[in-house]
């Protein structure tokens, strides 16, 4: 056991920093208890499929989005997974937003093409998510959607920009 002791620790509430390579960094706010018990845990690790929800198949790629569990997800946190199969170390993604560079509160949002994007539930390294922990995602299949933009002639207008906005969409 790591075994710390503190002689002459101050009578006031102290933070401290909890620090150990594998594991998550911890930061606690202290009082002048005689003896605590602080725990350190090894960082999220996900992994699962991501398959067709009607028949089961692997997707064979798709984009992986995550973010810091408050519904904003960024292109630059994100990447493209092939085969159907997808693995995160949460303690790899280092992000200057994220306290003390590690996502305590996490989601995933997969994209494909061909199918509706889909949420992970929010993960919690608070209420004990960490460690490995497998998670698959079931894709619905969507229809193409088809645009084409007219003139008040009914020409079609080459070129033009469409964008799509959907209730949880940040358009900027």
């Amino acid at each position: 056991a790591g075994l710390f002791r503190w002689e002459n620790a101050p009578l006031d509430r102290f933070q401290v920093v909890i620090k150990k390579p594998g594991y998550v960094t911890r930061y606690r706010v202290l009082g002048h208890e005689p003896r605590q018990e602080l725990k350190i845990y090894a960082p999220l690790e996900l992994s699962g499929r991501v398959v067709d929800a009607a028949t089961g198949v692997p997707v064979d790629q798709f984009r992986l989005v995550w973010s810091e569990g408050h519904d904003v997800f960024s292109r630059r946190f994100a990447r493209i997974e092939r085969g159907g199969r997808y693995s995160v170390h949460v303690g790899e993604i280092n992000a200057s937003g994220w306290f003390g560079g590690y996502a305590h509160h996490f989601q995933l949002r997969v994209e494909a093409e061909g199918y509706q994007s889909k949420l992970s539930r929010l993960f919690d390294s608070n209420k004990g998510d960490v460690g490995k922990i497998d998670y698959d995602f079931h894709l619905e299949s969507v229809p193409r959607l088809k645009i084409v933009v007219t003139d008040s002639e009914n020409h079609a207008v080459v070129g033009a920009e469409v964008t799509l906005w959907t209730p949880g969409s940040r358009i900027f």
